[in-house]
């Protein structure tokens, strides 16, 4: 096609697979935070697929809130297919509406664009002064996307109640009466639009319109007869839900610049501060008020900062994205408890102050924080006022428009499941019970409300200050009382861009792999989550800056904020912003590793200051020495993705950091605990990484596909490497073992990924897996150190390995291939200066630290596994805990305490096979 661009094109296309994948995201999101009876339900809700096998009881638990999620991806793309699009995007008028029915006559390059008209849905007439955005249009399949993400979020609010199909019909109607017309009157020309109201992805469109009409359903429906039972039954599946958010809102903001140029590098970095700033609001706010933050509240937080930041993504500036995530989410978090307070409506996973009210913050804040009309950098206050009008209309037309379908529906058919179904949590779709078609469901006690809902019958629900808040922390009650149930490249920053959501992926899917530990896996997870906020404000304000500005006196502070990157980045053809979102993931990913060393030992604050100070004091001078043009770069030692910068320095501070705090009192009873989760991390990492290794070329050219290619290759060589040798020495491979060797070789080959040929990958990856193995296993023998997860084996030893190894099979400058043992020399000097350097500042953090707080929990809570996030356990906050012989160790940690610890022969290998003992025999469970 004439005039069509194939990097605004890749990039359109990435953005619409982004956004898809946030369905499933939302399905584990909202699945994890209902009782365990609803998952799948609402999960198939969301994608609009059928289930026709049966689970126990805590998989039948899961099916209601999956099923409603699920549904609206298959009902919404068949309705925008046919009516939506056309409605959305075409004249209004008589016989008008009709032209693109079907997707029909979208087969040429769309006019004034650079992308195929089936792509494009039509301009958005919004005056945009100082930013020049691209053309204002919006592919067909992405409006698309975003139109069942906006169905999808009402599920959440009404899962539990509404009958199946009451809620197809429904969806259908709503995404034609309600998201249609507010679509064509934003973003299609219509009178929002010539009113100058800016909505750059959807706060009015998708979150206001979902949120509010989420909250009028709710309340026409009646409150929940279990609604006292309801606690969050999976927090793995939110934190996993809430991840993939994370990861595909980049495109559902990035892809709303229409093409792969800096406005989409502003709003992809818009979206990474925003969502961190809300995180960190949401669970100081936590912390304040109940005394303890929780997993929950760390991803609610990210998610309220990402809806926040939706409206206005491509017109505030980084700084002014901080604005935006905080004050939003303060926003969101006190309508949510104050809604709870007051008992006004069974909001079953507070939708409408998450979307509502978040959508509509956005879109206020945008008013204030706009680089071009906002009343604090254009002193003009009209953008503010005419945001306003536009998102209060939009709250009083979803509203109106819901209840005149609810009521009309309910007319014709019954709305709501029978009392019996939705007592026991019978799913929406037929199963077979492996138990005799009987359910186990637990009872909480409840009154008479002697409130009516809309259909005259008197709903149960319980006494306002036994209100669970699913989005908040739980009641005091619930947790004591056992519940009774430039010229810009457009190729290479799309690629780039790309190449960021791999990277963040990777984060969640440390969590993942980390979170295989029985007693406390919630705060594992927690940690790595939320070292994404914290590293990404610590990176946003000094790291980057510190990292690649010139050093001395009154230097080193161009850059902070994210300030002057609104040019190609040197040596590049992208723009400064995307180079330095992309380096901040390393940074994120650097500091959740360490948490894998020090989980269930560490408070909360301490990790919290810790990683702050850490990413200023290690990451980023070791970074500015090897990538920021240092003496180590200087000297000619190689380092393509950081081997060094990322996993040298974090497994070694890791090291230091649990030699430091001492050994856990409960080291013998730590067991993987999830398997799959491990096997699922693991493949997530091996996705990313290749984003991780592939994105340091910083191009999509031959250096890249290299870089892809011997990381593949190196991943696969460890992998068999380590379960040869568990099949040697044990017996017999295991999947732990198989998912550790692919990480062991994904971190061997990092450090000169694209300067070996795919043959030297396989000596990396091979010789790399054994140097992490013996390490491993080594360590264990001589118990010398209580590294939780093996992180110095792994990305320590790993880093090290793969820097020694680059110097060897290099296919330039390596000992084998160039004759040259230099850069053998130079690449040991720096990964030796790495080692020495990380162990003593994070020492010497340690220590300045410890004179000014306690570092570690207390034993009570160590040993009875108490969450340092606080949760509500099933079972009355008890945990089933499998105990091993142990015995004191004799050795005090650094407070001058003893520790236990078990005997070496009995140690536990994580990340190798568990010993023949502990295979063999019966381990007692115990209740703590």
């Amino acid at each position: 096609m004439e005039g069509l661009n194939n990097g605004d094109t890749a990039w359109m296309a990435m953005s619409c697979a982004l956004v898809l994948f946030m369905t499933p995201g939302l399905a584990f999101f909202y699945g994890g935070l209902v009782r365990d009876s609803n998952i799948v339900n609402t999960m198939m809700m969301l994608l609009g697929m059928f289930a026709d096998s049966q689970e126990a009881t805590a998989a039948k638990r899961l099916r209601k809130i999956c099923e409603q999620s699920i549904i609206s991806m298959g009902l919404t793309t068949i309705t925008w297919l046919v009516f939506g699009f056309s409605w959305s995007f075409d004249e209004w008028g008589a016989g008008k509406g009709f032209t693109y029915v079907g997707f029909r006559h979208l087969d040429k390059v769309w006019p004034d664009t650079t992308m195929p008209g089936l792509g494009v849905l039509g301009k958005r007439q919004i005056m945009l002064n100082l930013r020049r955005l691209p053309d204002d249009l919006r592919y067909s399949v992405g409006y698309g996307h975003q139109a069942i993400i906006a169905a999808a979020i009402i599920s959440g609010a009404v899962v539990e109640r509404i009958r199946f199909s009451a809620y197809a019909i429904f969806i259908v109607v709503w995404v034609l009466a309600v998201y249609v017309p507010l679509c064509h009157w934003i973003w299609g020309g219509g009178w929002i639009a010539e009113m100058g109201a800016k909505d750059f992805a959807g706060g009015t469109v998708v979150h206001i319109s979902s949120g509010t009409s989420a909250f009028a359903l709710a309340s026409l429906l009646g409150e929940r007869k279990h609604r006292a039972e309801s606690f969050p039954s999976n927090l793995p599946f939110v934190i996993l839900g809430g991840g993939i958010l994370w990861l595909g809102w980049t495109g559902f903001n990035g892809g709303s610049a229409f093409a792969a140029n800096g406005d989409c590098a502003l709003a992809v970095a818009t979206t990474y501060i925003a969502a961190a700033a809300a995180m960190i609001t949401w669970i100081t706010v936590e912390r304040i008020l109940d005394g303890a933050p929780t997993s929950v509240g760390a991803m609610s937080g990210a998610v309220a900062g990402l809806v926040n930041i939706t409206p206005c993504a491509g017109f505030v500036e980084p700084l002014g994205a901080l604005g935006v995530g905080a004050i939003g989410a303060l926003c969101c978090i006190f309508a949510a408890r104050g809604l709870k307070r007051l008992n006004l409506v069974d909001d079953s996973l507070d939708c409408f102050s998450l979307h509502g009210v978040g959508g509509f913050a956005g879109a206020i804040l945008g008013g204030f924080f706009d680089s071009g009309d906002g009343l604090i950098y254009g002193n003009d206050g009209m953008l503010l006022v005419k945001n306003l009008a536009g998102a209060a209309f939009g709250v009083v037309y979803s509203a109106a428009i819901t209840a005149v379908i609810f009521f009309l529906m309910r007319l014709v058919m019954r709305m709501r499941v029978s009392e019996e179904q939705e007592l026991e949590g019978e799913a929406m779709f037929a199963s077979v019970s492996p138990v005799a078609g009987k359910f186990l469901v637990a009872y909480g006690k409840n009154e008479n409300s002697g409130k009516p809902n809309a259909f005259g019958e008197h709903s149960q629900r319980f006494k306002p200050e036994e209100a669970p808040t699913l989005l908040t922390s739980a009641p005091a009650a619930a947790a004591t009382e056992k519940p009774t149930a430039t010229e810009v490249h457009p190729g290479d920053p799309s690629f780039k861009v790309m190449l960021h959501r791999r990277c963040t992926v990777t984060c969640t899917s440390i969590s993942l792999v980390e979170g295989m530990e029985g007693l406390n896996n919630g705060d594992t997870h927690g940690w790595s989550i939320i070292s994404m906020g914290l590293t990404t404000i610590t990176w946003l304000v000094f790291g980057f800056s510190w990292s690649f500005d010139e050093w001395g006196a009154g230097k080193g502070f161009t850059y902070v904020g994210f300030r002057h990157l609104d040019k190609v980045w040197p040596d590049t053809t992208m723009p400064g912003l995307t180079f330095a979102v992309f380096q901040m993931t390393f940074a994120i990913i650097a500091a959740a590793i360490i948490s894998g060393a020090v989980v269930e030992r560490i408070r909360f604050s301490a990790y919290a200051i810790f990683i702050v100070v850490w990413v200023l004091a290690v990451y980023v001078p070791l970074c500015h020495w090897i990538w920021g043009g240092g003496w180590i770069a200087e000297m000619g030692a190689k380092d393509f993705a950081g081997g060094t910068v990322v996993h040298i320095s974090s497994g070694t501070s890791a090291f230091a950091l649990a030699s430091l705090l001492g050994e856990r009192k409960h080291r013998a009873e730590s067991f993987p605990s999830n398997l799959p989760f491990v096997i699922l991390g693991g493949g997530i990492l091996w996705l990313g990484w290749t984003g991780f290794n592939g994105g340091s070329a910083f191009a999509a050219n031959g250096d890249c596909a290299l870089a892809v290619a011997t990381t593949y290759i190196a991943a696969a060589a460890a992998m068999i490497t380590w379960i040869t040798v568990e099949r040697i020495l044990d017996g017999a491979p295991t999947s732990v073992g198989a998912m550790s060797g692919a990480v062991a070789g994904l971190v061997n080959i990092t450090p000169c990924a694209g300067f070996v040929e795919p043959l030297g990958a396989l000596g990396v990856g091979a010789i790399g897996a054994l140097c992490c193995i013996f390490a491993a296993r080594g360590l264990k023998k001589l118990n010398l150190v209580d590294d939780s997860l093996d992180c110095f084996s792994l990305h320590g030893v790993g880093g090290f390995a793969g820097a020694i190894l680059g110097g060897f099979f290099d296919s330039g400058d390596g000992l084998i291939y160039g004759n040259d043992g230099m850069l053998l020399v130079k690449n040991l000097a720096g990964a030796v200066f790495g080692v020495v350097y990380s162990a003593a500042i994070t020492a010497v953090i340690f220590f300045l630290m410890r004179l000014v707080m306690r570092m570690r929990v207390s034993e009570e809570q160590e040993l009875e596994g108490e969450a340092m996030f606080a949760s509500v356990s099933p079972v009355a906050g008890k945990f089933l805990v499998a105990y091993g012989k142990n015995e004191n160790s004799g050795k005090p940690n650094a407070f001058g305490e003893h520790s236990q610890r078990f005997k070496p022969e009995e140690a536990p290998t994580l990340l190798t096979s568990a010993p023949a003992a502990a295979a063999t025999e019966k381990p007692t469970a115990t209740e703590v």
